[in-house]
C-alpha cells in the first residue's frame, strides 16, 4: 500500500512540474512578443500630458475567482488556460481631449445582463468625462471619471514610463476588471 502511495505521489508531483513549466513556457513567450508600437520612453510624457494617446489591452485580469476557476477547470491540457485571458490585437481605448472610446471584452458577473451577448462587454464612447492625474517617476496614475454612460463609474490607468499601461475598471452593473496593456500613439483617422 505504501509503494502504491509513493508512485501516486510521485505521478502527481510530476504533473505539477509540468504544469508549471508549461505556464512558466507560455508567460516567458508572451513577454518575449514585444508589441513593435509601443510608446517610447520620450514620446509617453507627451502622449499623457497631451490627454491623447490609444490603451492596447493584452491581457484581462477577472476579479471574480469562480470565473477564473470555471475557466481553468474548463480547460484542457494544463497550461491551455493560462493563455484564455491574453487578448487579440485591437482591444482597448483611445482617449483624445474631448472624446474617449472603449472597446474591451468582459470577463466575469454581470449583475443586469444583456440578452444580446455583443452588449455584455465593455464598449461605449463618451463626450463628458474628468482626468485626474497623479504623477511618479515611474508612472502617472490617471483618474477618469465617465458622466454620460449608464453603469460606467470610474476607469484607473497607471502608465508606466516605457510605454506599459495596466487599466481597472469599476462600473455599477458588473463585478471590476483590470487590462494589462501598453499605450501608443493615436493615429489620425482619414
Amino acid at each position: 500500500n505504501d509503494h502504491l502511495n509513493s508512485k501516486k505521489m510521485k505521478k502527481q508531483v510530476y504533473i505539477y512540474l509540468l504544469a508549471a513549466l508549461t505556464v512558466t513556457s507560455v508567460i516567458s513567450c508572451a513577454a518575449s512578443n514585444k508589441p513593435t508600437d509601443i510608446a517610447k520612453s520620450e514620446e509617453v510624457a507627451k502622449l499623457v500630458n497631451q490627454d491623447s494617446y490609444t490603451f492596447i489591452a493584452t491581457r484581462a485580469y477577472p476579479m471574480d475567482q469562480s470565473t477564473i476557476n470555471n475557466v481553468m477547470s474548463a480547460m484542457r491540457p494544463a497550461g491551455a488556460a493560462a493563455t484564455l485571458f491574453d487578448l487579440s490585437y485591437g482591444y482597448g481605448f483611445k482617449i483624445q481631449p474631448n472624446d474617449l472610446s472603449v472597446d474591451l471584452p468582459y470577463f466575469g458577473r454581470i449583475f443586469t445582463p444583456s440578452m444580446d451577448p455583443s452588449r455584455n462587454g465593455l464598449k461605449f464612447s463618451s463626450k463628458k468625462f474628468t482626468i485626474a492625474k497623479k504623477e511618479s517617476k515611474k508612472k502617472i496614475s490617471y483618474t477618469i471619471n465617465v458622466n454620460d454612460v449608464q453603469n460606467i463609474q470610474t476607469l484607473y490607468i497607471d502608465v508606466y514610463n516605457n510605454g506599459r499601461a495596466f487599466l481597472s475598471v469599476n462600473a455599477n452593473d458588473r463585478q471590476p476588471i483590470s487590462y494589462d496593456g501598453y499605450i501608443k500613439a493615436t493615429k489620425a483617422e482619414k
